[in-house]
């Protein structure tokens, strides 16, 4: 499972992949990660909304949930 998400991550624009990661994988805030990269918060607020957008859209991370919720229904 990490790797399928880990390759879905791989596919985003790099400007967009480098903000979610510093967001989600090494846990910057909104602001370090715009002073790091010189953009605005806007920027780096639309960034993660589009990645996490693009991740709850692809086809393998939602089927993926899907079998996973289903475990957690049936127990």
């Amino acid at each position: 499972a990490e790797s399928i998400v880990t390759s879905v991550i791989n596919e985003l624009p790099e400007k967009c992949r480098n903000v979610f990661y510093l967001s989600r994988f090494e846990e910057l805030s909104n602001k370090e990660i715009a002073d790091r990269l010189g953009i605005s918060i806007r920027t780096v607020e639309s960034h993660i909304s589009n990645a996490l957008t693009y991740l709850k859209n692809h086809k393998e991370i939602a089927e993926m949930f899907t079998v996973v919720s289903l475990m957690l229904i049936k127990y």
